[in-house]
Parts: structure tokens; C-alpha cells; sequence
């Protein structure tokens, strides 16, 4: 996502000073002051309604059972503190009569959601010119701006780069492109390669299709990419299934070297079950099999906070109930800035350093 709708948090932040007026107002021209514990809802029910319209019913497929607008809510208050205290300081300016147009703005995205809409930049934005000391990304003024970290705190606010510069994260890259192995680089576009010896990651709103394991697979938009029917191959076609169906393993061809996959109805809870993806079992459970050379399972109860981890399809210890993440082996809950990790993905910042949850974006003094 871009600065200003991830990190830079356009709205996050703003909300700020709001918090500090502690009311809901007008601003005498009929622009409503969203108060700030409204804000995170809100933006969160933007992003997410963008996300809908770009991916459709595909987005349930990634979400694993957990709620877009609920975590989405969670990551932005994760930041608050800082955020405030950035708007206190003058590091930042807040305009909360803009937050609704800033709402209005995102949802009208779409598969464009890497752009950050004029109304967000007027309702938060830095006061760091670039060349200035800086500690996150939206304390740098302008939507093509970032906080540029090396090896120590504070950063220095730099240009978004362009294609060929090295990242570490999309929001490094001038708008329109994607942080892909280290390197800033232009999007796939629909029928070009991607994944693999491609080193090219798909423009929002496709799917790289067949790149799975190093393999180089085709970007395509989600209604090619989600075409096979029931009974058809799946995976080994470069094809998913479509999204009533789950594609599932159910044996090993030794001449081919390939698993034999087919697109099936998903199963009732406790039921008889092959491994796939999404899961065949109801959210909440999922393919339990007895080793991992078994095709044949159960759907069983995810695991829960404090319990380990289940093995995904890479047998690899993965699977925890929705709103858990696998963590050193053990299911935890989704830690705030601070807490303890070992692996990104329990972070709401989904940055992990040290031990702890850091920011995503910028770095703490």
C-alpha cells in the first residue's frame, strides 16, 4: 500500500489531534470532525471495500477465515501513539474535516489502491522536508515522500525510488511499482510472466498463476485465474478453482512427478478430507492428516493460542485458528508495536526485529 493509505496513514494519524479535541464537530462548511475513536473503523471499512471491489470473492480465499475490517482496524491503532504524539509535535498537520472525503476516495480506488487519493494527503501530512531527520514515513511532507532508515534512528525523508533502486518494502517505491526482491520494478500486466526466474511480482488485482516452487508462472485477473470446474485439474494447469471449490491433493503420479489435484466441493465440519487450498473444511478447522505422505485426512479444530502449530500443504508448521499466527512453532495472538516475536507475521506491523514488533514503515528512537 502507498504511504498514504498504509503508512503514512493519511487518516491514522489525523485522527490524532482529533483525539486530543476530544469531539465531533463541524467545521462551519458542512465537513464533519471525525472523532477519533471512529477513525480506525472507518478507514478500515474503506480499505477493505476497495480491496472487495479489486479481488471480489478471491479476497476470502487469502483472508483465512479472518476478518479484513477487524485486523485492518487493529494495525491502524497499533500505531496511535506515536501517531499523536507526531501531530502534537508539529511533526505532522491534521485536517479531520477531510477524513470522510479521504474514505469516499479510497473506496473509489480499486485495484488502484496503491495511490494515495488528494483528500487523504490534505487530511494528514508531514511537516519534514526531504533531506529532514524523520522516524516514520508520514512525518515527510507529500504523498511521494518516505522515511529512509539505515543502520541507526532517526532516518533521513527521501523521494519515493524508482524502478531499479533497492527496497525493502513497497511503500519505498515511487507509485505504480512494486518492491520485488530487493528491487524497486515495474508490475506484471496480464498474460506477462511472473514469479520464478521472472523476479516480477503482478499488478494489484492479478494473480500469479503456476509460479508456485520457483516455477515461472503467468499474471492473470481473477476471473481467469479462478476458472476451473469441478472435476477439473488444478495447480498443475497454472489454474485455481473456481471460488465455490477448493483445489484438492489427492494422490502422487510417479511418472509425472506431479501431484494429481482436482477442483471439489468443500466439506462439512468433522468430515472426510484432502489437503487444498483454501482449505476444504469450514473456517475454523482444517485438513488434519495423519503423516505427511497422507492424501487423506479430517477436518479438525485449528489449533488455538498456546497450542502448535499445524503443518500447512509444505508441511511446515503454519496453521493456527483465524486471528493467530504461528509464531516460533506455537499459535499466538497478533502482537501490537512492542511485543515479543520471532516471526513477522504475528506483528500487526508484520515487521519483526530483535525479538520485537516494530513499525512497518520508519524507525523507533
Amino acid at each position: 500500500m502507498s504511504r498514504g493509505l498504509w503508512t503514512g496513514a493519511s487518516i491514522v494519524g489525523s485522527l490524532l489531534l482529533m483525539g486530543a479535541c476530544g469531539s465531533s464537530s463541524s467545521d462551519g462548511g458542512g465537513a464533519k470532525n471525525v472523532p477519533l475513536s471512529d477513525v480506525p473503523p472507518l478507514y478500515a471499512d474503506a480499505l477493505c471495500s476497495a480491496l472487495e471491489a479489486c479481488l471480489g470473492g478471491v479476497m476470502d480465499s487469502f483472508l483465512g477465515g479472518a476478518d479484513c475490517r477487524e485486523v485492518t482496524t487493529a494495525r491502524i491503532q497499533d500505531d496511535f501513539a506515536s501517531l499523536s504524539q507526531a501531530v502534537l509535535d508539529g511533526r505532522a498537520k491534521y485536517d479531520g474535516t477531510k477524513i470522510q472525503a479521504c474514505a469516499s476516495a479510497i473506496k473509489a480506488l480499486g485495484c488502484a489502491i496503491d495511490q494515495a487519493p488528494e483528500a487523504c494527503v490534505s487530511a494528514l501530512d508531514g511537516t519534514a522536508a526531504v533531506g529532514d531527520d524523520c522516524t516514520r514515513d508520514y512525518e515527510c511532507k507529500g504523498s511521494d515522500t518516505y522515511c529512509k532508515v539505515g543502520s541507526s534512528c532517526p532516518g533521513t525523508c527521501a523521494q519515493r525510488e524508482s524502478a531499479g533502486a533497492d527496497c525493502s518494502d513497497d511503500d519505498h517505491c515511487a507509485v505504480g511499482l512494486k518492491c520485488t526482491l530487493g528491487k524497486c520494478a515495474v508490475p506484471g500486466k496480464a498474460g506477462q510472466a511472473c514469479g520464478g526466474s521472472a523476479a516480477t511480482e503482478c499488478a494489484m488485482g492479478l494473480l500469479c498463476s503456476g509460479g508456485d516452487d520457483g516455477e515461472v508462472g503467468t499474471c492473470l485477473d481473477v476471473a481467469t485465474a479462478f476458472s476451473a470446474k469441478e472435476g477439473e485439474d488444478c495447480f498443475t494447469n497454472a489454474k485455481f478453482c473456481e471460488l465455490e471449490l477448493r483445489c484438492t491433493i489427492e494422490g502422487y503420479d510417479p511418472v509425472a512427478q506431479a501431484v494429481i489435484a482436482k477442483c471439489r466441493k468443500p466439506v462439512a465440519a468433522g468430515a472426510a478430507c484432502n489437503p487444498g487450498f483454501p482449505d476444504p473444511c469450514p473456517t475454523g478447522q482444517y485438513c488434519s492428516r495423519p503423516s505427511a505422505t497422507s492424501f487423506d485426512g479430517t477436518c479438525s479444530a485449528s489449533p488455538t493460542a498456546g497450542q502448535p502449530c499445524a503443518s500447512d500443504l509444505s508441511n511446515e508448521p503454519a496453521i493456527c485458528a483465524p486471528g493467530l499466527a504461528c509464531d516460533g512453532g506455537t499459535c499466538r495472538a497478533l502482537q501490537n508495536l512492542g511485543g515479543a516475536c520471532q516471526n513477522p507475521a504475528v506483528c500487526y506491523s508484520e515487521k519483526c526485529d530483535g525479538g520485537k514488533c516494530v513499525p512497518g514503515n520508519g524507525c523507533e528512537p
